[in-house]
């Protein structure tokens, strides 16, 4: 049996004091409606209020805090259980921007379409102008000195903030990281977060240890949750795409 989606969950069940908010939000009144969610917000319906918040966010583009809305809304999201929410929400969570693009570019260097899309949701949330602190650039985060030398090897464009370049060159660059780790796509990825030269070093430190230790034991934990969430990323990918 099919389950019901979030406008038949909406129709249905949706709290009367937030029926209006509902409405507006269809209607991307994006003042009014959010004018009304926070009227009447209240303990019992905040999950609804957040579903509508993210819905609202989504429609103006403000990714970061249609994210902070939907995970509230739904903690499932990014979870083993988010088959459980409704499909409006996985779709919204999970950009499938870029399509053409991401495809040729793995085809050309031999990898995992939806590794890629799990790469640039991590690093920038499929926003082509997304910029670091550091000063990395574009959908899948090259530093600038990067994407010269990617694009000179390429002889390419190394205009990082247009999408089909960074595509082209990130790819490229992620292709190398897995040859540099004789097709271990883990170590690759953990490069891409710590950059090569820890990983090598780390992993020249314990060459024999089983690849589950061994990224469960490199020293950056910030590094230790990029692989499981690049990795994640790129499974709920594959299955929504099925």
């Amino acid at each position: 049996m099919k389950k019901p989606d979030w406008p038949e969950i909406a129709e249905k069940d949706m709290p009367p004091e937030l029926r209006l908010a509902y409405e507006l939000t269809a209607l991307t009144d994006a003042r009014d409606a959010r004018l009304e969610i926070q009227k009447n917000l209240k303990r019992s319906n905040q999950p609804y209020a957040d579903a509508l918040l993210a819905d609202l966010y989504n429609s103006i583009g403000d990714m970061f805090l249609m994210t902070r809305s939907a995970r509230r809304a739904f903690p499932q999201l990014a979870t083993v259980e988010q088959d459980s929410v409704p499909a409006y929400f996985l779709k919204m969570y999970y950009p499938m921007k870029y399509q053409d693009s991401i495809r040729k570019n793995a085809e050309k260097n031999r990898l995992d379409p939806y590794l890629v899309m799990g790469l640039i949701h991590q690093e920038s949330y499929f926003n082509p102008l997304a910029r670091s602190p550091v000063g990395a650039m574009g959908l899948m985060q090259l530093m600038p000195p990067t994407a010269k030398e990617l694009a000179r090897r390429l002889r390419s464009s190394a205009n990082a903030d247009d999408p089909d370049v960074n595509i082209r060159l990130g790819t490229f660059y992620f292709r190398s990281l897995v040859d540099m780790f004789g097709g271990a796509v883990q170590l690759a990825v953990a490069s891409y977060n710590a950059g090569m030269g820890n990983v090598l070093r780390w992993r020249r430190a314990a060459p024999h240890r089983p690849m589950d230790e061994f990224l469960e034991s490199m020293p950056f934990p910030e590094t230790r949750n990029y692989v499981k969430r690049v990795m994640m990323l790129s499974g709920s990918y594959r299955r929504l795409s099925r």
